[in-house]
């Protein structure tokens, strides 16, 4: 799947009053930073993700970061850490 068809399925899934701010490509997703009308980062809002490979939209991230638990990164932690960031085109 290709970025600008992921990025349509993740503004049907984000709430009215929200936007996409970055774009990431990962192995398996495309991440995407979610803001609103004052911040580019909306305060405990996940990343949203996008499978390539069905299109489903999740936000897999912790509510904790493991970083902060002392845990092991979960699989989508250790994917978004290594995705690159792209231009949110």
């Amino acid at each position: 799947m290709e970025l600008k068809e992921a990025k349509k399925l993740a503004q049907a899934a984000i709430s009215d009053g929200q936007r996409l701010t970055a774009a990431f490509d990962g192995g398996v997703h495309w991440f995407f930073s979610v803001g609103d009308s004052v911040a580019d980062v909306v305060p405990g809002c996940s990343p949203i993700a996008i499978d390539k490979a069905s299109g489903a939209a999740s936000y897999p991230m912790p509510s904790i970061p493991s970083i902060l638990t002392g845990q092991a990164p979960t699989a989508a932690e250790a994917e978004m850490e290594q995705a690159r960031e792209v231009a949110l085109a």
